[in-house]
């Protein structure tokens, strides 16, 4: 085997891929909160994140907003190892995930993003559990449960909806029976802030989520950080390759593993969409299109073994260096 290409395999497959990363991740966390100066902190407001965690010293808000990136780190294993949705046992994903994170200082804050990111990744695994099974009908309640709650953090995640929806479809599990128990599950929380707002007699409680789900912004990328602007760009190249990958090789996937595939390539094309539509709501989304992107590029360099494979891998490390330097060198 060439040495380009050993490189390649030995990173994606290898053992001690994951913790490495994960010290690697620790270390510029850390460098970015020593170099980068605290513009977020202090930060209030009528939103979830400015409510809760809005007066949080600087340490804490990142090193809340660090352990939930490391759990929706975990969960991707835990969803590669029920799903195979990866062939080969790897934690490529995962360590893609933690490098993007890592190096893109804006998401080291603790927003209502990650929050919505990390129950709509549990609505995912309820969903795939739902896989051509005779009674979807409790896995497609959990999984619209979840989504329902993510929409708490975030109220335009309900455009996920059809997306999921489709899924259920594709994963031959939905049904009308299914269907009315995932709209049961999406409503549950709902009626609990209905019933909270109520007793309070503060109905705009329960209002507010539903007028800013049909709240359309102008375009206006200006506001949005350069260095989000290229990071996204940087992810969405890596991902229309191996989006690419998926279509012209599917067929050595198993059904299943190819439904999957399919179905996650088409919600981060959702989510890349929606971004360019509204990009008032870019960095909400951005968490979650990472996740979904993490495995698609993952499933990409872990089964491939050329050299315009290996190049590309090697630009994509190089890219996560870059993007770190920038941030701390023009914070």
């Amino acid at each position: 085997m060439a040495p380009g290409k050993r490189f390649q395999h030995r990173i994606t497959t290898g053992r001690f891929t994951l913790p490495v990363v994960l010290c690697i991740s620790i270390g510029c966390w850390v460098l970015l909160f020593l170099f980068v100066p605290g513009w977020n902190e202090g930060r209030g407001g009528a939103s979830f994140r400015g409510a809760l965690f809005g007066y949080l010293p600087r340490s804490v808000d990142q090193g809340l907003s660090w352990l939930v990136y490391t759990l929706i780190s975990y969960i991707l294993i835990g969803i590669n190892n029920a799903f195979s949705i990866i062939r080969v046992r790897a934690s490529v994903q995962t360590s893609l995930f933690l490098m993007w994170v890592a190096a893109c200082s804006p998401l080291h804050w603790l927003s209502e993003g990650v929050f919505a990111t990390l129950f709509t990744l549990l609505s995912l695994i309820f969903l795939f559990r739902s896989y051509q099974k005779e009674r979807p009908q409790g896995d497609l309640f959990h999984s619209f449960l979840m989504l329902g709650i993510a929409c708490f953090f975030v109220p335009e995640f309900v455009f996920l909806t059809p997306v999921l929806l489709w899924g259920a479809w594709s994963f031959q599990s939905l049904e009308p029976k299914s269907f009315f128990a995932a709209l049961v599950g999406w409503t549950l929380p709902w009626w609990f802030l209905f019933g909270h707002a109520y007793f309070h007699s503060d109905m705009e409680l329960f209002t507010a989520p539903f007028l800013q789900m049909v709240s359309l912004e102008p375009l206006a990328f200006p506001e949005v950080d350069i260095r989000v602007l290229s990071m996204t760009g940087y992810i969405v190249f890596l991902w229309i390759i191996g989006s690419v990958h998926c279509a012209v090789t599917g067929y050595q996937e198993k059904i299943r593993t190819r439904t999957f595939l399919s179905f996650l390539i088409l919600m981060s094309f959702f989510i890349w969409i929606y971004q360019l539509l509204q990009p008032g709501d870019f960095m909400e989304f951005l968490p979650l299109l990472m996740v979904l992107s993490a495995f698609v590029v993952g499933h990409f360099f872990a089964v491939t073994d050329s050299k315009s494979s290996n190049w590309l891998f090697r630009f994509s490390v190089a890219g996560i260096l870059a993007f770190f330097v920038w941030n701390i060198w023009m914070p």
